[in-house]
């Protein structure tokens, strides 16, 4: 089971989850993986991937703002703003993993995870981007709109984000639908300051001049792998893996595949 964790990052009070390294071959591993999680997600989007993580490090899965059990510390704060998130994350990797960790994103989480490694390309070991989001035109042009002065009215209306939340992520249970449309309302406000492109954010990620290994389902219907070569261009080491069968979650419903892919990289790098 892991350890449950609170910090606060920010405007932020963000509940992490950490799963120790099992240190199975009696030696300590220097190696931390930090996971973030897409829209709709939480820190336990992770779960099933993290006890084949652990066999080889220390483990720690965010839950975003409005996400998970993740309450906002600061009253009256409405909107996420990624380059705060990623300056405050910086204190945190500084503490666990002062040597630098691998970070793994998977859709909206990718935008934090991408402009962190831009930002501090000597604390990031690696960059796995699972069906990272920020990229695809269409994702972008859902916020602008749900973000817009005229929209924005109708954004308070539950009935009216549900529509959006239904389309994003099908069969949700009420309680899940019901956290799913309050995320939704606040990042649909946090734009532009969530977006990578409409903050011209894209422009320094050749900055990073590590590895990033972009992973994507030929059967995602929100990201479609063909765009793969797109966003790799974003890239100095881009190198791209399409899991046969997965769609837009591939490390819950490919795990095995997404951690064989994550062995071969981070073997070599250790």
């Amino acid at each position: 089971m892991p350890e449950v964790l609170y910090e606060v990052f920010s405007d932020f009070s963000t509940e992490i989850l950490h799963y120790p390294h099992r240190n199975l071959k009696g030696k300590a591993s220097s190696a931390v993986f930090l996971c973030f999680h897409g829209f709709g997600g939480n820190a336990r989007t992770f779960r099933r991937l993290a006890p084949f993580l652990t066999n080889h490090a220390d483990t720690y899965s965010f839950s975003l703002p409005w996400h998970g059990k993740t309450s906002i510390a600061t009253p009256g704060v409405k909107s996420l703003n990624i380059d705060l998130y990623v300056e405050d994350l910086y204190h945190f990797v500084k503490k666990v993993a002062p040597d630098g960790a691998f970070m793994l994103a998977h859709s909206f989480g990718g935008r934090i995870a991408a402009l962190f490694a831009a930002r501090y390309p000597e604390l990031t070991k690696g960059l796995f981007l699972i069906a990272p989001g920020g990229y695809y035109p269409p994702e972008d042009l859902m916020f602008r709109f749900l973000g817009s002065s005229f929209v924005r009215p109708f954004t308070k209306k539950d009935w009216f984000i549900r529509l959006f939340a239904r389309f994003l992520i099908p069969n949700l249970t009420p309680e899940k639908e019901s956290k799913t449309v309050i995320a939704l309302r606040h990042i649909g406000w946090s734009f532009p300051s969530i977006s990578l492109k409409a903050t011209r954010k894209t422009d320094i990620l050749k900055k990073y001049p590590g590895f990033m290994v972009l992973i994507l389902g030929n059967k995602d219907r929100l990201l479609p792998a063909s765009y793969a070569p797109k966003i790799a261009a974003y890239y100095r080491n881009p190198e791209i893996q399409i899991i046969d069968g997965a769609g837009h979650l591939p490390m819950a419903t490919h795990p095995e595949s997404v951690y064989e892919i994550i062995l071969s990289k981070t073997e070599a790098k250790r």
